[in-house]
């Protein structure tokens, strides 16, 4: 039985090889029986071009140009004149694939669209530059639905007539091309980050900081007029904005929303940029208690002829943040004096350092390999401190505190994501707001117990990486 079954199969196999033979004999005709050599639209790039026209009261504007990539299935002895024309009929097809919901151009727009052929040369399958079709700039305003397509279908005719030759016709499914318009009303975009970060600082020696903030708005196309661009808080978006950015923002308060001073951005005629500024008086800003908050500025732009159009999908925000803190973000100079002269200073206790050692710098640990250390200095009276800094190879974090009395401290704060004044490469200061009353510090330190560095201790050239350097200025 077993050897029958072989018997079959083989003969099967013997059957199928001979009809693929069969069909082989015959060079003309592809495996689907068809002779046609076939014009399509690269593949490797997008086929569907996106555009937008924009509607302004001073006139409609767009570039409405593709440029399509066109090749042959096999290379042909005769050269290849490549065209387009509209096919309405492939609108729905089109909605259907990308989800859209375009409608068909008006006729008398279709009639003015503008084609450039190109070819592909006898003996190539790729054309020698891309079909070039535009539709004028003055057809752009009877354009005047959201959405839009112009589906194109690729032509193909023979500059010859080699007998033996494939017909040269367009591929039904890979032969189309799509022109996609967009309409809107906003001209005007924002050329940058849309969103501004302003910080209100309160500590024990007063409110600092100021909410100010200045977005670049920008112009899709240069107008021969000026246009001003302004903008409005619209509270309706803070829970929006919320939800997208994983935030719990507040409302700016009413009289504090009323009050913010918008200076317009005036795009003159001929240019495409400017700025825009937004600011609240600075007492009003340093009102504000709620650990942050949301202005959602949406955009107004005036137009040469008094217009205003308030632009639906340009929004801009200013976010406001409040926060206890007595180090600046980023100090442009250095408050006070660095102390140099440490000889009325004592230091009255010590974790991990030898408290007869005073030092500012390279002060050395007295244990290796330890995850903390700290002190307490004495400065022998009482002085306004302004500024400090630290550095040490093993650290890991670190935290200065002032007190005039070793009983009530101040905490200066998390250094995290603050930025120092750079006296010198080895010399970088955290600076106060406000000068702080102080005659004791204390310094806290978390350490890495394995940290490389440590290994060096021992050696008189490795006293930097087991050691601390740091620093206080009086501002007196």
């Amino acid at each position: 039985m077993k050897l029958n079954k072989l018997y079959i199969a083989c003969g099967v196999l013997f059957l199928g090889t001979a009809t693929l033979s069969g069909c082989s004999d015959d060079e003309a005709y592809d495996v689907d029986g068809s002779n046609n050599n076939l014009i399509y639209v690269d593949q490797s790039v997008a086929k569907v071009t996106e555009c937008t026209v924009y509607h302004t009261p001073v006139g409609s504007f767009g570039d409405i140009t593709a440029n399509v990539k066109a090749r042959l299935q096999y290379a042909s002895a005769d050269s290849i004149t490549i065209s387009a024309a509209p096919d309405t009929t492939m609108v729905s097809e089109y909605n259907k694939e990308y989800n859209g919901v375009a409608t068909t151009v008006p006729a008398d727009v279709l009639a003015a669209i503008q084609l450039e052929k190109t070819g592909i040369s006898a003996g190539a399958n790729v054309a020698s530059e891309p079909l070039k079709v535009t539709i004028p700039a003055e057809a752009c305003a009877r354009l005047t639905e959201p959405e839009y397509v112009v589906p194109l279908r690729l032509t193909a005719v023979k500059e010859g007539s080699l007998d033996t030759d494939r017909p040269v016709v367009a591929s039904e499914e890979m032969g189309v091309y799509y022109v996609a318009i967009h309409t809107t009303n906003d001209m005007v975009y924002l050329a940058g980050s849309n969103s501004a970060k302003s910080s209100i600082v309160r500590t024990p020696v007063g409110v600092f900081g100021e909410v100010k903030a200045d977005y670049n708005v920008s112009l899709h196309f240069a107008l021969d007029s000026d246009v001003k661009v302004s903008a409005t808080v619209d509270n309706s978006l803070v829970d929006a904005y919320n939800t997208e950015n994983g935030k719990n923002y507040k409302s700016l308060p009413a009289n504090v929303a009323g009050a913010l001073e918008v200076t317009a951005a005036t795009v003159a005629a001929g240019s495409q940029g400017a700025q825009l500024h937004v600011e609240l008086p600075t007492e009003l800003g340093q009102t504000l208690t709620e650990a942050g908050y949301v202005a959602p500025l949406r955009l107004v732009a005036e137009y040469a002829n008094g217009t205003k159009v308030t632009l639906d999908s340009q929004v801009a925000y200013l976010v406001v943040t409040t926060e206890e803190s007595l180090i600046q973000d980023n100090p442009t100079a250095l408050l006070g004096t660095a102390v140099s002269d440490i000889s009325a200073w004592k230091c009255i206790s010590a974790v991990n350092y030898n408290k007869d050692e005073l030092k500012l710098s390279t002060w050395k640990f007295s244990q290796f390999n330890i995850d903390n250390a700290s002190f307490v200095v004495d400065f022998g009276a009482v002085h306004k401190v302004g500024a400090f800094k630290l550095s040490c190879s093993p650290g890991k974090s670190f935290r200065f505190y002032l007190s005039e009395d070793n009983a009530n401290w101040v905490d200066l704060g998390d250094v995290n994501g603050k930025g120092t004044y750079r006296e010198s490469w080895s010399s970088q200061w955290y600076v106060l707001y406000g000068a702080v009353n102080a005659r004791y510090v204390k310094v806290e330190q978390t350490l890495d117990p394995n940290h490389w560095g440590w290994s060096y201790g021992n050696y008189g050239w490795g006293a930097s990486y087991v050691s601390t350097t740091w620093g206080l200025t009086f501002v007196d």
